[in-house]
């Protein structure tokens, strides 16, 4: 069984991941939503679980003022960036307070997603006041703006209160990893340089973010890059957590990374700033799909009877009580049931614990599974056109980042 913790991404139904956690033991502990539950709800929650599990402050857009985010009074009154870098000791102090109290696991430095943010709008008022607490005159001109205001609104004044209290907590910090980061070496080697010079910080939660056009993430050049960026972090017995991402969380751990997260919905399994903002999130359901671990893929209904009228349904997808379910005659689907989610909760994890704890064994076991797979996929083309979202076609693409990164890593040691 691998060393890899697996932490269920709490969000709306979160219910169906505490169910799956009673029921099967399935998942090490949760990431807890602010967003979706409030401050009561969160405190009846037993000491047990906490214990185990850690809280995403959730602060990404600055503007959210859901009901049950504001119930923990962390970004009252905030309504810029301007205004969140006047206050930011007070607030500091307040979301390491509220952790700090509760049993739970980590302390979790959050992050501003700030690519949602016109820094323009607040630029000189901005500036004024970070300088006066800084001792560089250009340090606005530097091409690392992000990290740079990652430094001075984030880290510092987390990480300075954070060695005033008393507490035995290890730190997490979290970042976003973008496609910004993958395409810009000096961005990206700022903020390794920026993390892994601080004494405080135990981990990262890292959020993959690549715009993409299907489910997939496909793009060889982000997956390489940070399959790189998880590995110099471990390099630097660092904790790397994984948070909002899907299947794609196998390739992590190649690198790897410590844990990785499940989620119901696929909000929940893609980190999407907006869906942390004031504004309505779009979240028009998408059509019923259903995970398979042979495939590495979530595979949408429809070709379900097509495959059983030409092959073995068992052959594809892992047979626990919840496919079953599905497959009974009066099931109706619908992306709002839970039978899906608890199947794939199961099946992904169970995929998870086979793995090999030596990296190298990983790397092998993964990169057959992802053969197996794209076999699978031909196979199944005798008698299927899957569409884009449903197709294989992100295997080999996979499969050659993996090669690229465990390649470069090889050559690095000799």
């Amino acid at each position: 069984m691998s060393n890899i913790n697996i932490y269920h991404q709490c969000g709306f139904r979160y219910k169906w991941n505490k169910e799956i956690n009673d029921e099967f033991n399935i998942g090490d502990g949760f990431i807890l939503s602010p967003l979706d539950m409030s401050k009561e709800t969160l405190s009846n929650i037993s000491d047990e679980k906490l214990s185990c599990s850690f809280f995403d402050p959730q602060f990404y857009s600055l503007n959210l003022y859901k009901d049950n985010y504001l119930s923990y009074k962390f970004l009252d009154e905030i309504d810029s960036i301007y205004d969140y870098s006047i206050s930011k000791n007070q607030i500091s102090k307040k979301c390491i307070d509220f952790q700090n109290n509760i049993a739970l696991k980590y302390l979790v430095i959050p992050t501003i997603d700030f690519n949602l943010l016109n820094l323009n709008e607040s630029y000189n008022e901005l500036y004024d006041e970070i300088k006066s607490d800084s001792d560089d005159s250009n340090y606005f001109s530097n091409i690392n703006i992000k990290n740079n205001l990652y430094k001075k609104l984030i880290l510092e004044p987390f990480c300075n209160y954070i060695e005033t209290i008393k507490t035995n907590k290890k730190v997490l910090a979290t970042i976003i990893f973008d496609d910004e980061m993958a395409k810009d070496e000096s961005l990206f080697n700022s903020y390794l340089s920026t993390i892994t010079e601080n004494d405080i910080i135990s981990g990262i939660y890292l959020l993959p973010q690549n715009n993409r056009t299907f489910k997939r993430i496909s793009d060889i050049n982000f997956l390489t890059k940070i399959l790189e960026f998880i590995h110099i972090l471990r390099e630097n017995d660092l904790e790397v957590i994984i948070g909002y991402s899907d299947i794609e969380s196998i390739l992590y751990t190649v690198a790897g990374a410590t844990a990785i997260p499940i989620g119901v919905y696929e909000n929940l399994r893609k980190y999407d700033g907006l869906k942390f903002s004031n504004n309505d999130y779009n979240g028009r359901g998408p059509n019923p799909r259903i995970f398979s671990s042979k495939l590495l893929q979530w595979i949408e209904y429809q070709y379900l009877p097509v495959i059983k009228a030409n092959d073995d349904l068992s052959k594809f997808f892992d047979q626990n009580i919840y496919f079953q379910e599905t497959q009974e005659k009066d099931y109706n689907w619908h992306f709002s049931k839970p039978q899906c989610y608890k199947h794939y909760m199961i099946s992904f994890s169970e995929l998870i614990k086979k793995l090999p704890n030596d990296l190298d064994e990983r790397y092998k076991y993964v990169d057959t599974l992802l053969e197996q797979a794209n076999n699978a996929f031909n196979e199944l083309s005798n008698f299927i056109f899957f569409d884009n979202n449903s197709s294989g076609d992100h295997i080999n693409k996979w499969r050659t980042a993996l090669k690229v990164f465990y390649e470069k890593i090889e050559k690095e040691k000799r």
